[in-house]
């Protein structure tokens, strides 16, 4: 049986881009060249901070559906995320902003700081048993996470290839020879 649509696995929709490797990045077209270069700079900070805010969230729906109530936060995914959550802090700071980008770089920072949010409150929840439904910090954790995507979405710039979803392989490229 032959299922158009899924992919070979010889298919290239299977390889995973290395988003921090921005010198393989070319600049987008159709911006100044401080502002491409801006965005060429942001794409793996903006890559990186996707990436927390649904390592985050996975920790936070484990934290949900558990049944005895509580967060260990012994696991290496966390800590991952608290690591790369701080190294795109501290990209954040050091990228040179141009004037015509100060309002997503804003974003990015307002988004990195709502996921800062939500690290700490995940700590505190931390491994106390506790009743969710009632829980001040599991309200503040779920507002966080919303602002947290609503920045995301926010400062999507798809010529940039700053995308929540990459709509690069919507279909698949299997049939398509190389040369073609």
């Amino acid at each position: 049986m032959n299922n158009t649509n899924i992919h070979a696995a010889q298919c290239d929709i299977w390889e995973i881009q290395d988003s921090t490797d921005s010198l393989n990045t070319v600049p987008p077209p159709g911006y100044s060249p401080e502002t491409a270069h801006y965005l060429t700079g942001i794409r793996p900070v903006y890559d990186s901070l996707g990436r927390v805010m649904a390592q985050l969230s996975g920790i936070f729906l484990l934290y949900l559906s558990s049944q005895q109530r509580e967060l260990p936060l012994d696991h290496s995914m966390f800590n991952l995320a608290k690591k790369q959550l701080d190294d795109c802090a501290e990209q954040l700071r050091a990228i040179q902003v141009p004037h015509k980008a100060v309002r997503h770089h804003g974003a990015l920072y307002e988004m990195c700081q709502h996921l800062q949010q939500v690290s700490k409150s995940i700590d505190r929840i931390g491994t106390h048993q506790r009743n969710i439904f009632d829980d001040i910090d599991t309200r503040h954790v779920m507002r966080q996470l919303n602002k947290s995507q609503q920045c995301f979405i926010a400062t999507s710039e798809p010529g940039a290839n700053l995308s929540p979803v990459d709509f690069s392989h919507a279909c698949c490229s299997c049939g398509v020879s190389k040369g073609a």
